[in-house]
């Protein structure tokens, strides 16, 4: 057993820690301590490096914060981290704001710097912040105030730092929202889910060029918990939680397509979801999620009347979507310009295409306007704009 942190009478962890590891084996570990002794709460880290193992404590909020707290961390593939909390400014319980500091392999921690504006801060506080990396290095970090509205987020680009705090659209009108959760896939595409006071479970998904889009309904019946979301390497998501329902606590899913959007919610009186069958499952709580990158499998945990329960969704096959089917029409139809050889889908920006190496061609729609676009030697290598996806469809006869 190894001490992450000092055994010290005077400082007592108050948060549980999270730790975070690359596939290098690179990890960091956050949490939270009160110190009796300066009479205060601070965020701390520890980095573990294979071969050498842990590398000491850094408190990453100073002395003379009276609250830090709320850490959360992620880590890059390069092993670069980045960590927010939600801290009081000054020396006194003034007002609370969200913190972010980037370590950076070869150089260490950096300095700590306020990414929720001034205005927001001095409204309400923030809290619970989420962060996540995508593939090139930039990050995305989300929060919530109880208030309405509730949910903002601010993004880390490489090279550039942190922009300026922007509010994700609220539909709701008239419980506040709490309980942000976020997760990226390698493109920088996210999903932030929430829940409202008084039982509704939003999301909204953030593209790195067009920003949040249009704010969803995934859940209305009863009040929902703890959500969790992860990606498959194609940018499909999913995302379980807690539903208090029938008066009973269950785990519930959802699973986000890409092109498709969000599947229904199997609640407690219906048949079985991708998980559970709720009508014989309760006091179900604390779920988490991981999902296989390369294949989509997924695999659930939850805590329930004391003992730890797992299962899979290793049986799932992704839904055709809509974009899907038009482009196996076009392979089918068209072989010649689009030979399929086992070419999947992906998505990159707001674009869900397919690459043809044989041919050096593109394939895509676009969820900004939900057209066709084609790439490559047809069109001397240009963009072109093939028409909506509507009309393929009906071409097609793809749903």
């Amino acid at each position: 057993m190894v001490y992450l942190d000092t055994a010290n009478t005077s400082v007592t962890a108050n948060a549980d820690p999270i730790v975070v590891m690359n596939a290098s084996g690179h990890a960091f570990a956050i949490w939270s301590v009160y110190d009796w002794n300066w009479n205060h709460n601070s965020v701390r880290s520890n980095r573990y490096t294979p071969g050498s193992g842990w590398a000491g404590v850094t408190n990453l909020s100073t002395e003379s914060i009276q609250r830090a707290q709320e850490g959360n961390i992620a880590i890059d593939a390069t092993g670069n981290a980045m960590a927010v909390w939600s801290q009081y400014t000054g020396t006194t319980s003034s007002t609370q704001g969200i913190v972010a500091v980037r370590y950076t392999v070869g150089s260490g921690w950096g300095t700590p710097v306020a990414i929720e504006s001034a205005a927001l801060t001095a409204a309400r506080p923030g809290s619970a912040a989420q962060i996540a990396w995508d593939a090139s290095g930039n990050a995305l970090a989300v929060w919530y105030q109880y208030s309405k509205p509730g949910i903002f987020s601010n993004r880390y680009t490489a090279g550039a730092g942190w922009g300026a705090t922007q509010t994700i659209a609220d539909i709701g009108t008239t419980s506040y929202d709490d309980g942000v959760t976020l997760a990226l896939d390698k493109n920088g595409n996210g999903l932030a889910l929430w829940n409202q006071s008084g039982g509704v479970l939003y999301a909204n998904r953030y593209t790195p060029v067009v920003g949040w889009g249009t704010t969803e309904i995934i859940e209305s019946n009863g009040s929902d918990y703890s959500t969790q979301v992860a990606f498959d390497g194609n940018g499909n998501a999913l995302a379980v939680w807690t539903n208090y329902s029938c008066n009973s606590y269950n785990i519930e899913s959802s699973r986000y397509v890409v092109g498709t959007g969000w599947s229904p919610v199997a609640r407690c009186y219906e048949a079985s979801t991708t998980f559970v069958n709720k009508s014989v499952m309760d006091n179900a709580s604390a779920p988490q999620i991981l999902m296989d990158a390369s294949s989509g499998r997924a695999t659930a945990m939850w805590i329930q009347r004391g003992s730890l329960y797992a299962a899979s969704a290793a049986g799932y096959t992704a839904p055709v979507t809509p974009s899907d089917c038009v482009f196996n029409w076009a392979e089918a139809t068209y072989p010649a310009h689009f030979p399929a050889n086992g070419v999947a889908s992906q998505s990159v920006l707001d674009y869900y295409y397919r690459y043809y190496p044989v041919v050096n061609a593109y394939l895509a729609t676009a969820s900004r306007d939900n057209h066709v676009y084609y790439f490559g030697p047809l069109t001397q290598n240009t963009l072109l704009d093939l028409g909506a996806l509507s009309q393929f469809q009906s071409v097609t006869g793809c749903k």
